[in-house]
């Protein structure tokens, strides 16, 4: 893999455990000022980190050029590269990375927060992009 994929994967599995690490902060501390930037700031780079890895993804195998984020789901799915339930969480993650850049309406952060709930599936979509990154 080339060093620009090797970057995002970092920057994803830093942002991946600071996000594990909050979650056991918030359960002690509660929902402060500091938490709510650690949330969001590291939920951004964490969504934009696996959708340049999805880019690559279509790239390498000449899918095509999607013009949105959620694009990017809808090529990997419409070519078999996920399943039903990747889908609607990458879509789903595309969405919540607009909310969070361009502050389409006041976030809420307690929603923001579930995301912690997620992590486990978010780290196993990355590592089934890097699989098929892999394979070509």
């Amino acid at each position: 893999m080339d060093d620009n994929i090797l970057a995002r994967v970092e920057r994803f599995k830093r942002a991946l455990n600071r996000l594990i690490a909050l979650k056991e902060r918030i359960s002690e501390y509660g929902l402060g000022e500091d938490e709510i930037d650690i949330l969001e700031n590291n939920t951004r780079i964490l969504i934009e980190a696996l959708l340049d890895i999805a880019r690559a993804v279509i790239a390498e195998r000449d899918l095509g050029s999607p013009k949105t984020y959620k694009q990017v789901a809808t090529i990997l799915y419409e070519n078999n590269l996920l399943s039903e339930r990747e889908y609607q969480l990458l879509r789903s993650l595309a969405g919540l990375r607009n909310v969070i850049i361009h502050m389409y309406v006041g976030i809420d952060y307690d929603r923001l927060l579930e995301i912690t709930d997620l992590l486990s599936d978010i780290e196993a979509l990355m590592n089934k992009l890097l699989a098929h990154l892999k394979e070509t």
